[in-house]
């Protein structure tokens, strides 16, 4: 296998393992040399052309259990295949926030066929500059192609449009709803288009995978 600089392949099986930061002494690989709170403790590398699950936690026979994927999400949970806890996060552009509302903007792609997104939380934080945006309206979340909001309330016009920053929750949803399966998530706004600003937004989306 490909190895790192100051790296030694190895070949370990192990009952107990303390693990301990690693010291700057001889590239980390000092056994003498702990280092201090601010060095890693354990560190697992993985090519970037990783194509299968980062780390595994298997039982003996080999059923993975829970997983790490090559994108640093959740393969597994609980032993079922695609299903797991996820965090993803997206910048708006000025031109996505102007387009928002004609043209929705995906965040969140869609899973697999059989599989449903079930949103935990939605975090907006507002990032404006020198230019204000104007009209526009509210703004929501909605699964892509229907009128579904994965989420409840939602973000007033003013929020946008206003020159001081500031950070947003869209807290989960309140009533029974029935979301679509294999759809994705999109950003738009209500009554028309927001105009003129330079500002951003990023937004931050907390969900899990409901594999069917």
């Amino acid at each position: 296998m490909a190895l790192y600089a100051g790296d030694s392949q190895k070949r370990t099986r192990l009952n107990l393992v303390d693990i301990f930061p690693r010291g700057t002494q001889g590239d980390g690989n000092s056994n003498n040399q702990i280092g201090s709170g601010s060095d890693i403790a354990l560190v697992v590398k993985v090519p970037t052309t990783q194509s299968v699950d980062s780390i595994d936690l298997q039982q003996s026979n080999g059923t993975v259990l829970w997983s790490v994927n090559s994108a640093g999400q959740g393969g597994y949970l609980g032993g079922v295949a695609g299903a797991g806890q996820f965090c993803t996060q997206v910048t708006l552009t000025a031109a996505n926030i102007i387009a928002m509302y004609t043209t929705p903007v995906s965040i969140l792609a869609a899973p697999a066929a059989g599989s449903v997104i079930l949103v935990d939380m939605i975090h907006l934080q507002t990032l404006p500059t020198a230019t204000q945006f104007t009209s526009g309206g509210v703004v929501t979340l909605v699964y892509h192609g229907g009128s579904v909001n994965p989420h409840s309330s939602s973000i007033a016009a003013s929020v946008i449009l206003s020159a001081t920053g500031s950070n947003n929750l869209l807290p989960p949803i309140t009533t029974a709803i029935q979301p679509p399966s294999a759809t994705g998530i999109d950003i738009t706004n209500a009554t028309g288009v927001f105009a003129t600003g330079t500002g951003t937004a990023v937004v931050t989306i907390w969900y899990s995978i409901f594999v069917g």
